[in-house]
């Protein structure tokens, strides 16, 4: 923590709202882990005259030292890297100069320098680079009754129309945009969970961008769990034109809508169609944590509408991006106890290493590998594979471990071209958790996909 206090009182550095072009820092439509591979290379020498002091991947903070020719002028340079509220990857840098009275103007231009290079090094191209805002006010204001970003009629344009969200894309077609997006995909769900009452309730909205060079592709899907009961509200899948300033946004789509604050800040989620109500308001944030592999998990305050009851809660926010189109399997869970515990495991991103974080009252815990099995599966034959109902879990160092089990659950096949089909599954679980010598009952959400 010195170490950290000590680089106080910078002499240059950017912010998000500066009106200095050079002091505004990245924000890149590029995944958490390329961009931090690529600062970690040139902070260890791959930009002339730095060198790695220091790094750390889970707060998301790489330290350096830098020199200058032909002025021998020294100074210490502190970058941050993180997910901002959309899950895009958010650049800051700040320096100051080892000798108090080595206040030059180098410092403003090491930092346009080596966001330059970092540009070079990434390839990144114009529409990767987003602007983080707009001179003429919020990216957005805070609507009552229009949806997210296109207009009050809630459907997004089809591929056939013009981007109504990205003016960049004016009139042209799908089939006529030149092929210069990498395929990237953009995950993001965001669930209420209320497990303190006999009769738990889950709601849970899923989204996926698969952003191509002609195409936006699109998926949107709805659940309600009340009282081990699973109802799906929405199944949707769609193209829209590529959107080059923010192809990671969530759009509404059929009778889901939403309502957005300033700088695309998601504030409610409601589906209303027939008898059917159901809304979702976030609140204040709580706890936020971010993984090193590209993930961002915002927990939150937050209140659900159930045909005119209302009922408060926690919301989960999950959101993360992968180079190329959807693969691989991956599930995280949010479980919930009742002595102030919440606890996540997650392996979002496929990889098959789950880590775990947990808020115990005001006491945070990280836990950066975590073994978890499936210890008993039943068939899925609509899939053709087996599905877990029981999971098992053990931190490397033995300090966190438990179990859970499926109460209830709602498993959807998904097109595929093999014999065996990828799956999307919700679960509302139930189980015990162990952090050292605690032992605390747990209730929650579970969010499971095998490709």
């Amino acid at each position: 923590m010195r170490f950290w206090k000590g680089l106080a009182g910078q002499d240059a550095r950017t912010s998000a709202d500066s009106d200095d072009p050079a002091l505004v820092g990245r924000t890149y439509a590029i995944p958490f882990g390329t961009v931090w591979d690529a600062i970690v290379a040139l902070a260890s020498g791959g930009s002339k005259g730095w060198k790695l002091a220091r790094w750390d991947d889970q707060i998301g903070l790489v330290a350096a030292d830098v020199t200058s020719w032909p002025i021998p002028l020294a100074a210490t340079v502190l970058i941050s890297v993180k997910l901002d509220a959309n899950g895009q990857t958010r650049v800051d840098m700040s320096i100051r100069n080892v000798a108090e009275e080595g206040r030059l103007p180098i410092n403003q231009r090491r930092i346009d320098r080596f966001f330059r290079e970092l540009d070079r090094s990434l390839a990144v191209r114009p529409e990767q680079v987003l602007v983080a805002r707009s001179a003429a006010g919020p990216i957005i204001s805070l609507v009552t009754a229009c949806t997210l970003a296109l207009g009050c009629d809630g459907d997004s344009p089809d591929v056939a129309a013009t981007d109504a969200a990205d003016p960049s894309a004016g009139a042209v077609a799908a089939e006529t945009a030149p092929d210069t997006t990498a395929p990237t995909t953009y995950q993001r769900t965001v669930v209420f969970v209320d497990t303190e009452r006999d009769t738990t309730v889950f709601v849970s909205w899923d989204f996926e961008n698969l952003t191509l060079a002609d195409s936006t592709r699109r998926t949107l899907r709805g659940w309600v769990g009340r009282g081990a009961q699973w109802i799906l509200l929405a199944d949707e899948a769609w193209a829209t034109v590529p959107s080059r300033r923010a192809p990671w946004r969530i759009v509404p789509r059929g009778d889901t809508r939403m309502i957005v604050g300033q700088d695309d800040v998601l504030r409610e989620i409601y589906y209303q169609a027939g008898v059917r109500d159901v809304s979702v308001r976030i609140g204040d944030a709580v706890i936020e944590w971010i993984d090193s592999r590209g993930g961002r998990y915002r927990l939150l305050d937050g209140v659900a509408r159930l045909g005119g009851e209302e009922r408060s809660g926690w919301v989960m926010d999950v959101s993360g991006a992968r180079a190329g189109a959807p693969s691989g399997s991956g599930e995280w869970g949010l479980l919930v106890g009742d002595d102030q515990l919440k606890l996540l495991l997650s392996n979002a991103d496929g990889s098959g290493e789950y880590r775990a974080w947990a808020r115990m009252g005001t006491e945070e815990r990280f836990w950066p590998s975590v073994s978890v099995s499936w210890s008993e599966t039943r068939s899925f034959e609509r899939a053709r594979r087996d599905i877990p109902v029981l999971w098992r879990f053990r931190s490397s160092d033995g300090s966190l471990r438990g179990e859970f089990q499926s109460v209830s659950a709602h498993h959807l096949t998904l097109d595929g071209t093999s014999p065996i089909l990828p799956v999307l599954g919700v679960y509302e679980v139930e189980g015990m958790v162990n952090t050292d010598d605690n032992r605390v009952a747990v209730k929650g959400f579970l969010r499971h996909q095998q490709r």
